[in-house]
């Protein structure tokens, strides 16, 4: 299995990456773990702003993170514990607009066709009208976990907590409910939409076929620590990639399901906390992978890596 070392992207006095977004001018936007700012770097690697959303509160330092989704020309930002959904700028970063949510903010996902949002909040999941931020669907399913998808299609959402619920986004209905082995920390669609992939904190990676009640096809990994805490499949399909808790991204053949390639020598803990946590990873339209953590002793940021 080959090895390779990470370049980066770094956020100088920044406490560790909560969450990214890729614009599709290869524009990288983050948003903070341990704090409140939201940065975006342009396509070069080049820092073109940072602001802070809003001032610590009393929750616990670990508790601090803003989630990112780039939208078009803007940035939707989720500050945690905020109740509100802000609306920024992408070219300055400056807040456009702000809407109130009445519940404890968790994640959020935006559906391709760019008016299906689906948020996190408490432990249920809804789905909001963009940019009215209209409740189209409420789903109140019980979820205790934060990871959520949204198929390439537009055609799933999936939420998880010890159970995995999938619902029919054009529909607006819960479709399925399932238990995997152990219980999920990640999920992620393929480009084609007809499987869903999970990992959990036992190394394992699971699919489901979409297309026929989400029975599970094929399983792979080690069945022990360290737990994956994050998943990505490549523009092509080819990969998925697997992020886990000590900052290691394993790249697996998207078909066996064997590792094919390692990323190692990232540093996912939050400072001050004693927290470990490798939020997430993605591809860029070109094929490069991005770790939402740094090299090991260096300043937060990214790590960008090119799949040979």
């Amino acid at each position: 299995m080959k090895k390779s070392s990470p370049a980066r992207r770094i956020v100088e006095g920044w406490s560790a990456v909560a969450s990214f977004s890729i614009a599709e001018d290869g524009r990288i936007v983050a948003g903070e773990k341990g704090g409140y700012r939201v940065c975006c770097w342009d396509a070069a690697g080049a820092l073109a702003w940072s602001v802070p959303l809003q001032k610590h509160g009393r929750s616990s330092r670990y508790s601090f993170e803003v989630i990112v989704v780039v939208a078009g020309d803007v940035v939707l930002a989720l500050p945690s514990h905020g109740k509100r959904l802000l609306v920024l700028d992408l070219a300055t970063g400056k807040v456009a607009r702000e809407h109130a949510i009445g519940d404890d903010t968790r994640n959020l996902a935006l559906a391709p066709d760019g008016v299906t949002l689906a948020m996190r909040t408490s432990t249920e999941t809804t789905v909001f009208e963009y940019p009215s931020l209209r409740v189209v669907a409420p789903f109140t399913e019980y979820c205790n976990m934060n990871a959520m998808a949204v198929s390439p299609n537009g055609k799933w959402l999936a939420v998880c907590g010890y159970e995995v619920h999938v619902y029919d986004l054009p529909a607006r209905k819960h479709i399925a409910t399932f238990e995997p082995p152990e219980s999920p920390t990640a999920l992620v669609f393929p480009p084609s939409s007809a499987q869903l992939v999970t990992g959990d904190d036992k190394q394992m990676l699971r699919v489901y076929d979409a297309e026929h009640g989400f029975v599970r096809l094929a399983e792979a990994g080690k069945n022990r620590a360290p737990g994956i805490t994050a998943l990505a499949v490549s523009p092509d399909g080819r990969f998925i990639a697997a992020g886990n808790e000590l900052g290691t991204v394993v790249l697996h053949d998207a078909g066996t399901l064997a590792p094919v390639r390692d990323f190692k020598g990232h540093d996912p803990s939050v400072p001050d906390t004693g927290s470990r946590e490798l939020s997430q990873v993605a591809f860029t339209p070109r094929g490069e992978l991005v770790v939402s953590a740094p090299p090991k002793k260096q300043p937060a940021g990214l790590s960008i890596h090119t799949i040979a």
